[in-house]
């Protein structure tokens, strides 16, 4: 009898196991009509429903980021095309909402240019995927493996140098592969950055007894320094560093 019940409880965890995903889509396309029909509430009831059950996507972050911009939130509306942006950076629409919601945050600022080989190596982790990066690093290394061989099997000389030389090429392809996968990977997984919520006062320090050094308004992103009790260390893009509440903010 312990047996017919275990052997149940493994065949009910599997169904429900299997028909969550079932379950999950049929949210989404429900959700997505929703959003068709003008109906933005009811959709994002029916999208956050999908976010409590812990699945994560590009796709599912865009939708929610157009709802939010539809019902006129901008600092939500440019967390969730941020963070759709982190899972799918080469993802056209996704960065085109992205830079055209930010056209309406009030606030402007000029961004401290960057050392020209730190921008470099940053726009060119960027131009692919990290998945498609780490491919790249892989078939190179097996790539690599195969010219090793023709190197020390061959019996004629100019296939040896061959090998040997192609070999070298590849291999440092699949290293500086893999370095950019991983720094791909770490920008957009480590990343502190944070959307500004809500209109807030930025102190000189965390306190509401500091200096108030200016304002900013919701839309802006900002980049987390330091955490102390409620209070967050930010840094804009000009380079400006101050104080705000933690929960003026959301992190990306």
């Amino acid at each position: 009898m312990k047996r017919i019940v275990i052997s149940v409880a493994i065949i009910f965890t599997w169904m429900i196991t299997l028909a969550q995903p079932a379950q999950v889509q049929d949210l989404i396309t429900k959700a997505n009509d929703l959003y068709a029909k003008k109906q933005y509430d009811s959709a994002l009831v029916l999208y956050e429903k999908v976010l409590d059950q812990g699945w994560e996507a590009a796709e599912l972050y865009y939708n929610i980021g157009n709802v939010y911009f539809r019902k006129g939130n901008l600092a939500k509306a440019i967390l969730f095309y941020e963070r759709a942006y982190r899972l799918d950076p080469t993802n056209e629409k996704i960065e085109y909402n992205l830079k055209f919601a930010n056209q309406f945050v009030q606030d402007k600022f000029t961004e401290v240019p960057e050392f020209f080989l730190r921008r470099w190596w940053h726009a060119l982790a960027l131009a692919l995927s990290a998945n498609t990066w780490a491919f790249i690093s892989i078939l190179s290394f097996v790539l690599m493996f195969l010219f090793a061989y023709i190197f020390l099997f061959s019996r004629r000389l100019s296939m040896r140098k061959a090998g040997f030389y192609l070999g070298l090429v590849f291999l440092f392809v699949s290293v500086f592969s893999f370095f950019l996968a991983m720094s791909n990977k770490h920008y957009f997984t480590n990343s502190n950055e944070a959307i500004i919520m809500t209109t807030s006062s930025v102190k000189s320090s965390p306190s509401m007894d500091g200096t108030e050094l200016y304002i900013l308004h919701e839309g802006v992103k900002v980049k987390i320094l330091s955490v102390s009790d409620g209070w967050c260390e930010i840094r804009l893009p000009n380079g400006s560093i101050g104080w705000i509440k933690k929960n003026d903010l959301e992190k990306i």
